[in-house]
């Protein structure tokens, strides 16, 4: 569909950045762990993980000797590692839970964390004890570069205020095998920052694979999950899969999951074992997912499955997607839908709005099993605005949904693309459904059950278009007299434009690239011919919007003019004639089963006459029209046979 626009990916890259955001508190003494061993021993010279723990929640020292720990400060303490000992990729190995950390601390690994061989790795001795448990009186604390596995929990947040950035939770230290923790990282209080950018924009999001649970929300407000990779290896190519990537619980409320800035955006994606799901909402509120990919790697073009993209049971004020293309998500090859609706209390609330499901990031069909599915509706669902496209079947409902409202959609190249099996009649209407002709015209997405379709929309909507500017001039498919003043091609300003990337072709081969940072290109003075051009529209966001090819003409003639039709009494043949076109060889000749050029069409190629019989035309209304190979295409011509 030439409206389609092709979205070309920023790509998503974590950093070895340090991150420091910590509350604005006065800085604290710094305790360097110097052991690792898992010991509390006053007198042995050394200053384990756990010790220096105990030193910062206490502000005493972990002993007398030389090499304990020093002690900690009523400021934000920094706990950090001896690089003489931490100079490769290290293991602490604990024999139960580290004590709760109950003082604001930073804890970093020295290491550079994109650095495989140099990593510290915090793991159980058998996978009943937890690493970090942040709790009541740790807010601003920042937890930084560790490999945490083989855990019942990576990290728990029981205070709240806690940042936890550059990790790797549950995997090894190559993220490319899981080493699981029951749960990597648990959340129960408000204000929490998963991942999420360092002060400069930088990616500083956390490598969350291979757990039963990646991220679980278990209660709290206002927390913000950025920036990771939740069921990828390191790399963000290739799979290692959480049973749930995040897990949102009913006493969860206001978490945001990606984000409308530059890179904030997740990849969740490769949580493919059986029925594994990206994100499982069940019963939260308020929650809001924007700018991530489900289903595809991090370059948004190489499949990356989950079972699920989205799994929602209950979900209150659930918000997917918004304003195209900052908070657009990708669903993409999900092996079963992209999005599942099964609300069993029928109380549930949902958005669904400026989503592309089923196109990658350059709008190749990479579609999931289904885009979005009703099991059991929630109380009242909008889908609205999306690109649904290249699925097995875009929208599927099997039992009742009682308040659904879909509209504003742009609906093509689905196998179905709204299928019911509801036994009542379901409002469908307002959407673009690949034709002019609705769901039943020329290339229009066919659906399924007792669905009203119309009035549908006639022309593609924003969904389809994106952030397209329109074109001033030349317009579109449009003839020019040759000049010899220079022509302008110029277009409207896009919002949230960076810059435009403008490539030129002259009959049929690329002659200019150019970047502009305003409307606007001069290509000089033109001589008969064909010409092409395209913009590449880049934002600061992580995706940016390739335009349609748009085609004009410099000639001395319009198009070719029309002779009429002849259609002889007592016959099924209709010869077809028209004038000449300067230069042209070969001519296309389409006549369709209407008065108006649409239904189905009937083509011939290679024309190189201006003239053509026709056989087999029945007693009906037609039309026909003729494109010269290197011209407009002529204005629709109606005749009728007896």
């Amino acid at each position: 569909m030439k409206a389609l626009l092709t979205a070309v990916l920023v790509l998503l890259q974590l950093s070895a950045h340090d991150v420091r955001r910590a509350a604005a508190v006065t800085p604290g003494a710094t305790i360097t762990v110097n052991s690792t061993d898992d010991t509390v021993n006053g007198s042995d010279h050394n200053c384990t993980l756990r010790e220096a723990i105990i030193a910062a929640n206490t502000n005493a020292p972990s002993g007398g000797s030389s090499g304990e720990c020093t002690a900690g400060s009523t400021g934000l303490d920094t706990i950090t590692f001896d690089t003489t000992v931490f100079n490769g990729n290290q293991t602490i190995t604990i024999g139960s839970s580290l004590p709760n950390i109950t003082a604001p601390v930073v804890i970093t690994g020295d290491a550079p964390w994109f650095a495989s061989s140099s990593l510290i790795k915090i793991a159980g001795a058998t996978a009943d004890h937890d690493a970090f448990i942040f709790d009541t009186g740790s807010a601003g604390s920042v937890v930084n570069r560790f490999v945490l596995d083989h855990l019942l929990v990576g990290i728990e947040l029981l205070g709240g205020g806690v940042t936890v950035t550059n990790c790797r939770v549950g995997v090894d230290f190559n993220s490319n095998v899981a080493d699981a923790d029951l749960i990597g990282i648990d959340i129960e209080s408000s204000k929490n920052v998963i991942g999420g950018l360092d002060a400069s924009g930088t990616p500083v999001g956390n490598i969350v694979s291979g757990n039963t649970v990646g991220i679980q929300v278990a209660s709290g407000a206002n927390n913000a999950i950025q920036s990771n990779r939740i069921g990828t290896n390191a790399g963000g190519f290739g799979a290692v899969p959480n049973n749930n990537g995040v897990l949102l619980l009913a006493a969860a409320s206001n978490t945001l999951i990606g984000g409308t800035k530059p890179y904030q955006g997740n990849v969740i994606s490769g949580n493919n074992a059986g029925a594994a799901m990206g994100v499982s909402i069940g019963g939260a509120k308020s929650t809001k997912i924007v700018g991530n990919f489900f289903g595809l790697a991090v370059d948004g073009v190489t499949a990356d499955p989950n079972g699920f993209g989205i799994y929602d049971q209950g979900g209150i004020g659930t918000v997917i997607g918004g304003a195209m293309p900052q908070a657009s998500n990708l669903f993409a090859h999900n092996i079963n839908e992209g999005i599942v609706f099964d609300d069993a209390t029928h109380k549930g609330t949902a958005t669904v709005v400026g989503n592309i499901i089923g196109r990658d990031v350059t709008a190749a069909p990479a579609g999931n099993g289904i885009g979005i599915i009703f099991g059991n509706a929630p109380l009242k669902t909008t889908i609205k605005g999306n690109l649904i496209s290249a699925n097995i079947e875009g929208i599927s409902l099997a039992n009742s949904a009682p308040m659904l409202t879909v509209a504003q959609n742009c609906f093509f190249g689905n196998n179905l693309a709204v299928v019911s099996g509801v036994s009542e009649p379901l409002d469908v209407h307002g959407n673009w459904w690949g034709s002019a002709g609705g769901p039943s015209g020329a290339g229009g997405d066919p659906v399924s059950g007792m669905l009203t379709v119309a009035p549908f929309l006639k022309k593609a909507p924003t969904s389809c278009l994106g952030y397209s500017p329109k074109i001033v001039s030349p317009k579109d498919e449009s003839t020019l007299n040759k000049k010899t003043k220079p022509t302008t091609i110029s277009w409207s300003k896009v919002p949230n434009a960076s810059n435009y990337e403008f490539d030129f072709s002259v009959n049929g081969t690329p002659t200019t690239t150019t970047d502009v940072a305003t409307p606007g290109v001069s290509v000089g003075v033109l001589d008969y011919g064909i010409y092409q051009w395209h913009l590449i529209v880049e934002t600061p966001y992580p995706v940016a919007w390739q335009t349609p090819d748009y085609t004009f003409y410099v000639t001395i003639q319009k198009s070719p003019k029309p002779n009429a039709a002849i259609v002889p009494k007592a016959s099924d043949s209709v010869k077809f004639s028209w004038s000449a076109f300067p230069g042209a060889s070969s001519y296309t000749l389409t006549y369709y089963d209407s008065s108006e050029c649409n239904g189905t069409a009937f083509v011939t190629n290679g024309v190189t006459a201006t003239s053509i019989t026709k056989t087999g035309l029945s007693s009906g209304f037609y039309s026909w029209t003729v494109k010269p190979d290197n011209g407009p295409v002529m204005p629709c011509q109606p005749f009728s046979t007896p």
